[in-house]
């Protein structure tokens, strides 16, 4: 009788200050908390993360649109960055390199924040008949914070062209 008598204390209500709780109901309320602050956290780094990478593809994909751009007007791919206008802006904070690699791609190299450090998306201008497409590749752990059309598989987003047409 003791170990039931003991069992069922656990459900009875006590004074606690001001309360009258269950130390069961307690303990349940508490991890329920527990719980809801480490889903939310999670969230919260995804979204964070989420914002580098838009913002690094704000940055880029200008560099790989001008890419194309030049080389369909001059018929030869840009040597470096320097030849390309929207590559001498500012690069955002989060991004530690930028390359133009063969055929005009763009590889921004991540410096911040420290989840996605040294990881990296590949950006490039595609042609598919008489429509531009925009290529995304992602090369690290990005914690399934990228963009539709950046993971494996996805259809390339469809660009209005020339660059600045939309405007």
């Amino acid at each position: 009788m003791k170990f039931l008598d003991f069992f069922l204390g656990l459900f009875k209500r006590r004074k606690i200050g001001p309360l009258s709780v269950s130390p069961v109901g307690l303990a349940v309320f508490c991890l329920f908390v527990a719980a809801a602050i480490a889903i939310s956290k999670g969230v919260y780094d995804d979204k964070e993360i989420q914002a580098h990478i838009y913002a690094a593809l704000n940055y880029a994909r200008p560099i790989a649109e001008q890419a194309r751009l030049m080389q369909e007007k001059t018929g030869k791919w840009p040597a470096s960055l320097a030849d390309i206008e929207a590559a001498k802006a500012k690069a955002p904070p989060q991004i530690g390199r930028t390359h133009l690699l063969r055929d005009g791609e763009v590889r921004v190299v991540f410096a911040n924040p420290p989840a996605i450090s040294n990881a990296s998306l590949r950006l490039k201008v595609t042609v598919r008949g008489n429509e531009h497409y925009f290529e995304c590749s992602a090369e690290g752990a990005f914690k399934g914070a990228l963009p539709s059309f950046c993971r494996p598989g996805a259809e390339p987003g469809r660009l209005t062209w020339p660059p600045g047409a939309a405007k």
